[in-house]
């Protein structure tokens, strides 16, 4: 799978959202890295609910880090709040740059604004995280040239 076309699927799993995405009961997967064998990233739908609010959704899901794993560049359009729930810890970057590093049994709120996570560490995380948007979208994809160009900034490589 060339570069262009993971990522092309993972703005797809943005747009799509991870409730309309498993539904059927497929697990999510992110970008392929460069040996195609072990992707960055992995979700899980865990539960899904509509509430009472008009067009409002709660989305929780799992997802998996493999050490040196990520998720590109994204932001979240609702509230988002996260915890680690096994293995070493991991990272999230801001658009400054910032990292920000959270632990097992840590609970956090990524940021509202563009940012990626990432898994620095030598041991697989888990997190569980709980979604709250309008529609069915929790996470939305940088374009691919944001993506590198944020990636160039803060001195990451995928």
């Amino acid at each position: 799978m060339d570069l262009m076309r993971s990522r092309r699927a993972v703005a797809a799993l943005g747009a799509a959202g991870l409730a309309a995405t498993t539904i059927a009961g497929a697990t999510l997967t992110g970008t392929a890295v460069a040996d195609e064998h072990e992707p960055p990233f992995t979700a899980e739908l865990v539960a899904r609910g509509a509430l009472s609010s008009p067009e409002r959704t709660v989305i929780t899901a799992k997802i998996h880090l493999q050490p040196g794993g990520y998720v590109d560049w994204h932001r979240h359009p609702g509230k988002t709040t996260g915890i680690v729930t096994g293995g070493g810890a991991f990272t999230i970057l801001d658009r400054g740059c910032g990292a920000h590093r959270y632990a097992s049994g840590e609970a956090f709120h990524p940021p509202r604004q563009t940012h990626t996570a990432r898994n620095f560490s030598d041991a697989p995380v888990t997190l569980v995280l709980t979604y709250e948007v309008r529609g069915e979208a929790p996470t939305i994809f940088a374009s691919p040239e944001v993506d590198d160009t944020l990636d160039a900034a803060c001195g990451l490589e995928e």
